[in-house]
């Protein structure tokens, strides 16, 4: 779906495609979280593709990462930080665009794990805030 590469608003249709793309990714990952662990549901999700990215891609990443956050936010489904990375990280690996997965913790006030995308060093979902510090990257 090279329709983030243009200027301009996609059409109803391209859109509706990609809200569907997001919200079967978010059930492969539910079904998955349970009965494997999360190393090997990453893997699950970014096993057949290699590395297409090209020099545009980051405004693409970007792109998608909000449309998980806008979908998600708006389905009565469990919209946490580890389900939204994991479906951002199945769709753009279905694009060919490497990213790494951070999962990171905060120990004050309290214990507090969050996990986010990042591609070249930038974060495409929200970190968490300045007290987090990253404890894995996959």
């Amino acid at each position: 779906m090279s329709f983030f590469r243009r200027r301009g608003r996609p059409n109803v249709v391209v859109r509706a495609r990609l809200a569907l793309e997001i919200v079967v990714l978010y059930g492969r990952v539910r079904r998955a979280m349970p009965r494997q662990p999360f190393g090997a549901t990453l893997a699950s999700l970014r096993a057949p593709l290699a590395d297409r990215s090209g020099p545009d891609d980051r405004l693409l990443a970007y792109r998608l990462a909000w449309a998980v956050e806008r979908v998600l936010a708006r389905l009565p489904t469990d919209s946490r930080c580890l389900y939204r990375t994991l479906v951002l990280a199945g769709l753009l690996a279905r694009r060919g665009i490497p990213v790494r997965v951070v999962i990171g913790v905060c120990t004050q006030p309290h214990f507090t794990a969050h996990s986010w995308i990042e591609r070249d060093g930038e974060a495409l979902l929200p970190t968490g805030g300045p007290g987090f510090r990253r404890l894995t990257e996959l």
